[in-house]
C-alpha cells in the first residue's frame, strides 16, 4: 500500500512538471505581479470590456456596431449615445504586443505538437513499458526546455515547443497503463483523478515564474524546471519497479490481463491567478474519491460515469455561457471562472478512467487517440482568442463562450448517449476454443493417417501374395 501511495504521488509530480513546462511559456513571457495580472485579465477578455466610457482617438476603438435602428451606421459616436433612434457601441480590438504575439504562437506550437504526443505514448508502451514512456517524455520536455534561452524567440524556440508538447502529451497513455496495472479496480478513479494535477503546475508556474525572474533572469525559470524534472527521475527509479506487484485482492481474470497487457502571492490578485487551477485539482482528486466509493456500493460504473461527465461538461458550459453577460464587476465573471474550472476536475474521474475501463488491454492506445482528438480543439481555440481579441473578429468576444458552452454540451451529450463504463467485447482475444478445434483435427489427420497406411500395408502383402503365386506356377 505504501508502494502504491508513493506511486501516485509520484505521478502526480510527474503530470504537475509537465503542466509547469507548457505554462512557463506564458508565466516567462508574462509576468504576473499583481497589479500586472490586473491588467493582463482586463484585457484577456472575461472580464466585461464594455463597461467604461472610451475615447474615440483611442487607438484600441477601431470601429462602432450599430445595434439596431435605420441609417448605415458610418459616423462613429459615443458608447450608449442615440442619435435618430440608431445605437453605437465601440467595438475594442485589444492590441496585440510582441510578447503576446510570441506567448500565443509558441502556445500554438505546444498543442501541434500534443497533437501527436500521445499517438506516439500509445505506440511506444507497449513496446517500452509505462514507466520508460513516462520518464523518457518527461526527460526529452526537460532537455527541450534547457535550450530555450538560447533559442529565444527564434525559429528553433518554436521547434522547441513542439517537442515539448510531443513529450510531456506521451505521458497520458502511459500512465493510464500504469494505473491499470498497480491498482485494484476501486483504486483507479482516484488514482486517475491526479491527472489533473497538470493544473497545479500552471499554477506553480503562476507563483514562481515571477520572483525567480526579478532575482536571478527569465533563464532561471528554465534552468529551475529542468531541474525538478531531474530530481523528479531519480527519486522515480529509486522507488518504482519495472515491474508492478500483483495487489493480493485482484482477481485472476485481472491478474492474467495485467501479466500480458501490454510577485505578491499573498495579495487578492496573486491568489486569484492561481486559484482555479488548484480548485481543479482539488475537485478531481474529491469527486474522484467519491465515485469509487459510489461505484463500490450504490450505483453501477457506467452510471457513475456519465455523472461526472454531465458535472464536467454541463454545469461548466452554462457557467461558462453566463460569464459574457455577468456585467461589470470583475469580481463576478472571476468567481465563475474559478468555478467552472473546478467543476472541469470531474473529467478525470470520468472521461480518463472510462477509456480504461472499456478496453484495458488497449488503453493507451484508446486514451491517445481520445488526447489527440482533444488536441485539435486547444489548437482551434487558440485561433478564435487570437481573432475575437486582436484580429479580424473584433466585437465577437461574447460568441466565444456560447461557442465552448456548445461544444461542452455537444460532447457530453454524445458520452450520455454512446459512453460506457464497462468492457467491451473487442477488448478480449479470441476464444481459446480454436486450440481445442486444432487438437481434435490434429486427432482426426493421425487417424486418417494410420487408416492410410494400413491400406498401404494391405495394398502390399496382396501384390507379395501374387507374385508369390506366379514363381509358384513358373516353378512348377
Amino acid at each position: 500500500m505504501a508502494a502504491g501511495f508513493l506511486l501516485t504521488a509520484l505521478l502526480a509530480i510527474a503530470f504537475a512538471l509537465a503542466g509547469l513546462i507548457q505554462y512557463q511559456i506564458t508565466a516567462a513571457v508574462i509576468k504576473f505581479s499583481a497589479a500586472e495580472y490586473t491588467d493582463y485579465v482586463s484585457k484577456a477578455g472575461f472580464v466585461t470590456r464594455f463597461c467604461k466610457d472610451y475615447d474615440v482617438s483611442d487607438e484600441a476603438k477601431v470601429d462602432s456596431l450599430e445595434d439596431h435602428g435605420s441609417g448605415d451606421g458610418s459616423d462613429p459616436a459615443e458608447e450608449g449615445s442615440e442619435e435618430e433612434g440608431r445605437h453605437y457601441y465601440p467595438v475594442i480590438r485589444v492590441p496585440l504586443t510582441e510578447d503576446r504575439r510570441w506567448e500565443l504562437n509558441l502556445y500554438e506550437a505546444f498543442v501541434w505538437g500534443s497533437l501527436v504526443g500521445p499517438l506516439i505514448g500509445g505506440f511506444l508502451v507497449p513496446r517500452l513499458g509505462p514507466k520508460r514512456v513516462i520518464e523518457g517524455g518527461l526527460l526529452g520536455a526537460s532537455a527541450a526546455t534547457l535550450l530555450v534561452p538560447a533559442a529565444w524567440f527564434t525559429a528553433s524556440h518554436y521547434a522547441l515547443s513542439v517537442t515539448q508538447g510531443v513529450c510531456t502529451s506521451m505521458i497520458w497513455p502511459a500512465a493510464h497503463v500504469l494505473a491499470y496495472r498497480w491498482y485494484s479496480q476501486v483504486e483507479r478513479t482516484t488514482v486517475i483523478s491526479f491527472y489533473a494535477a497538470w493544473t497545479a503546475g500552471w499554477a506553480v508556474a503562476v507563483l514562481i515564474a515571477g520572483p525567480i525572474a526579478d532575482s536571478l533572469g527569465r533563464d532561471a525559470v528554465f534552468y529551475f524546471t529542468s531541474l525538478a524534472v531531474v530530481c523528479w527521475y531519480i527519486a522515480w527509479q529509486r522507488y518504482v519497479p519495472d515491474s508492478a506487484p500483483i495487489p493480493p485482492n485482484i482477481s485472476w481474470t485481472e491478474r492474467s490481463l495485467i501479466n500480458t497487457a501490454s510577485d505578491e502571492p499573498t495579495s487578492a490578485d496573486g491568489v486569484l491567478s492561481y486559484l482555479p487551477f488548484l480548485g481543479h485539482l482539488l475537485c478531481a482528486v474529491l469527486l474522484g474519491k467519491l465515485a469509487d466509493h459510489y461505484r463500490a456500493h450504490l450505483v453501477s460504473t457506467t452510471t457513475v460515469r456519465k455523472i461526472l461527465v454531465y458535472i464536467s461538461h454541463f454545469l461548466p458550459g452554462a457557467i461558462i455561457f453566463v460569464i459574457g453577460y455577468t456585467g461589470c464587476d470583475p469580481s463576478t465573471p472571476a468567481a465563475l471562472f474559478v468555478a467552472s474550472l473546478g467543476l472541469t476536475g470531474a473529467m478525470a474521474a470520468g472521461v480518463y478512467t472510462s477509456a480504461l475501463e472499456i478496453s484495458p488491454r488497449y488503453c493507451s492506445a484508446v486514451l491517445g487517440f481520445v488526447q489527440s482528438i482533444g488536441a485539435w480543439g486547444a489548437l482551434a481555440s487558440t485561433y478564435v482568442i487570437r481573432e475575437g481579441l486582436y484580429g479580424s473578429l473584433p466585437g465577437t468576444w461574447t460568441l466565444v463562450f456560447g461557442l465552448c458552452f456548445m461544444v461542452m454540451v455537444v460532447s457530453a451529450g454524445i458520452f450520455l448517449i454512446f459512453g460506457s463504463g464497462t468492457e467491451q467485447q473487442w477488448n478480449e482475444p479470441e476464444a481459446p476454443i480454436v486450440t481445442l478445434l486444432t487438437f481434435e483435427q490434429a486427432n482426426s489427420n493421425d487417424l486418417n493417417n494410420q487408416q492410410h497406411e494400413l491400406h498401404q500395408s494391405n495394398q502390399n502383402l496382396e501384390v507379395i501374395e501374387q507374385m508369390n503365386r506366379k514363381n509358384q506356377v513358373f516353378t512348377t
